[in-house]
């Protein structure tokens, strides 16, 4: 056939498919290209991708049948069905312990994936097993402990690569929260608290605050304050807040009666364990009690000629304290 027979014999061209990928150049006799091919759009993942259409001639009536086979490059990225990998890894768990990864996919049939890396880190090494198919998948491997109170978050990334030529690579990110156990003891500011309060005090007034803290994170860093094996007179006189760690008065203090509170404080976290100070709380006296003076009357003669400074009458006096005894006595009186 002469190439300038197409046009007086009306070829065409007739495709097997719903769109017609190519068209036929009357003048020249030349199959022309109409849109970009994708093999892996057109094909999928068979082995041979073939486009069939057939070129029609009239006058007399001739059907050519033409087989379009696609080859495929690698153009396409290896690709996960997430951005995003979540992992929860509790801090306790052993090393060694493996986590299988999503696969990767490469749209490419004879360029799958056939490499994976992770970025560089102290905690986790990537292991690469092959499926009976052939088909590459990782699992990420803990080779040293996690500690969720110094990084209780880890981003990595995970990369995939095929086996084309060029290499096309696709990524994804893993974000490891790391989950935490209660694995630290609370901790108190102070071991011992020492304060000094005024006997009758108004009740509810703040005596001391007790603190302490816990390095776990969440719940199990929630902390509660308690008594530990105090005195009745301590349960009488003072009140402790369990979330706050404020001491307060809970009743009438009198230095005459108890001159120094000890008590034992115990700080709790959610997990049970448990931390302990003491506050020592030493009560000041006030000028609240009056003197109690007993006077015995004897009957004694008194000679008229008497030296000067003799006995008339004696007195005893009990006072709670010094402070109590007036200025002239305290500075005449014998017995003080």
């Amino acid at each position: 056939m002469d190439v300038k027979d197409l046009s007086a014999w009306k070829a065409r061209l007739v495709s097997k498919s719903s769109k017609q990928h190519f068209q036929l150049d009357l003048h020249s006799g030349n199959l022309i290209l109409k849109d970009k091919i994708d093999q892996e759009a057109l094909c999928g993942q068979k082995d041979l991708c073939v486009l069939l259409t057939e070129m029609v001639l009239e006058n007399p009536v001739q059907l050519h049948r033409i087989e379009v086979q696609i080859e495929d490059i690698n153009d396409n990225f290896p690709q996960f069905a997430k951005s995003q990998i979540l992992l929860d890894i509790s801090e306790h768990i052993p090393t060694n312990t493996r986590f299988p990864l999503e696969t990767a996919h490469g749209s490419d049939r004879r360029n799958s994936v056939q490499i994976y890396a992770l970025s560089p880190n102290e905690h986790f090494t990537l292991d690469v097993q092959s499926d009976s198919d052939g088909s590459k998948y990782a699992e990420l491997v803990l080779k040293k402990p996690l500690d969720c109170e110094l990084n209780p978050q880890l981003s990595l990334i995970l990369a995939a690569a095929d086996g084309g030529i060029p290499k096309r690579t696709g990524t994804a990110e893993i974000i490891i929260e790391v989950l935490d156990t209660n694995d630290n003891v609370p901790q108190f500011v102070q071991s011992v608290y020492r304060v000094k309060v005024m006997e009758n005090s108004p009740l509810d007034m703040l005596v001391t605050k007790v603190e302490a803290s816990d390095r776990d994170i969440g719940s199990n860093a929630h902390i509660t304050y308690s008594f530990s094996q105090v005195q009745e007179n301590v349960l009488k006189s003072f009140m402790l807040n369990k979330n706050t760690g404020e001491l307060s008065l809970g009743g009438t203090i009198d230095y005459e009666e108890v001159g120094i509170y000890e008590m034992n404080i115990r700080a709790t976290d959610r997990g049970g364990l448990s931390a302990y100070c003491k506050v020592i709380v030493e009560v000041e006296d006030e000028n609240d009690n009056a003197p109690e003076v007993t006077i015995t009357s004897i009957n004694s003669p008194l000679l008229e000629d008497s030296p000067l400074h003799t006995v008339v009458v004696s007195w005893i006096g009990t006072l709670e304290t010094m402070a109590e005894l007036p200025a002239p006595l305290r500075q005449t009186c014998p017995l003080c």
